[in-house]
């Protein structure tokens, strides 16, 4: 794709402006569109998503692309932009976004999912690990320093929030099931336990930081969770907790999503745009 390309860049939160600003930058003519914040360096701010999308080579869209499934995530925008009135618009865009799945029930067009980029989730680990530990500092009446972190899951983020909690002081276990995990668990000197022992309760945790994208922190597991145990929920939707028990038994449990656009947008977003750059360039 020709540096001099028009690309429109709909909806998202600061991450998504600094994608734009970074376009603009390498050279790409970028008109954003229902996206507020102002970190939109040398690119256009469109008055309506038809003037953003005539005449771009490429539409890019934010992470994730919806909360809803109809609307494109325009958190920082009061309208709302539908997946239908966006395709209409469209001739023969491609459309790049993060977790677009969403989006092929409404396009038959090429579509580029820089999600699954590896060296993206690699490095969007680290803001989204750093926002995990900042969550507990803040919760927490005791320091990280010596309390006892259960990390359930061994993937990226995983893998960055064990090392940075065993860098604190902190007495990191791992709950894993591969025994690849429990290699590199006994390399990096964590502890280990097996998920299948989560069904006999946990106890004797300061803070469980969740990774698994599966309602496994069931009313049973949480009845058998000490009371005073913070959860930190960093799993996708539909979440690793069942929220409702856990209220009722009072354990205090923080969802935390889109961490990397919360706490750390401005790497957030120059990740998201290595990632976007990539992928024209591989056009």
């Amino acid at each position: 794709m020709d540096n001099h390309s028009k690309i429109a860049v709909i909806g998202g939160d600061r991450r998504q402006a600094i994608v734009a600003s970074i376009l603009a930058e390498e050279g790409f003519e970028v008109a954003i569109y229902a996206n507020t914040a102002t970190e939109i360096g040398a690119s256009t701010r469109a008055i309506d998503l038809e003037g953003a999308v005539t005449g771009s080579a490429a539409v890019v869209l934010p992470l994730p692309c919806s909360a809803d499934k109809v609307t494109v995530f325009t958190p920082l925008f009061d309208k709302n932009v539908y997946f239908s009135e966006l395709v209409a618009l469209l001739d023969t865009q491609t459309i790049i976004g993060g977790m677009t799945k969403v989006v092929s029930d409404f396009s038959d067009g090429e579509i580029i999912d820089y999600f699954e980029d590896e060296e993206l989730q690699i490095l969007n680990a680290i803001p989204t690990a750093e926002g995990a530990v900042a969550i507990a500092m803040d919760a927490l009446p005791i320091t990280l320093h010596g309390s006892n972190c259960l990390v359930v899951g061994f993937g990226r983020v995983s893998k960055a929030l064990a090392h940075a909690l065993a860098a604190l002081g902190a007495n990191v276990t791992v709950m894993a099931r591969k025994s690849c995990d429990f290699a590199y668990c006994e390399l990096y000197g964590y502890k280990t336990t097996h998920v299948s022992t989560l069904e006999d309760g946990i106890r004797g945790y300061d803070v469980i930081f969740n990774s698994v994208p599966e309602k496994i922190f069931t009313e049973k597991v949480l009845s058998k969770t000490d009371r005073t145990t913070l959860i930190i929920d960093l799993a996708s939707r539909p979440g690793g907790v069942d929220f409702e028990a856990a209220k009722s038994l009072g354990i205090n449990v923080n969802w935390a999503l889109s961490l990397p656009g919360k706490v750390a947008p401005v790497t957030a977003g120059k990740i998201i745009a290595r990632s976007v750059l990539s992928s024209f360039r591989g056009k």
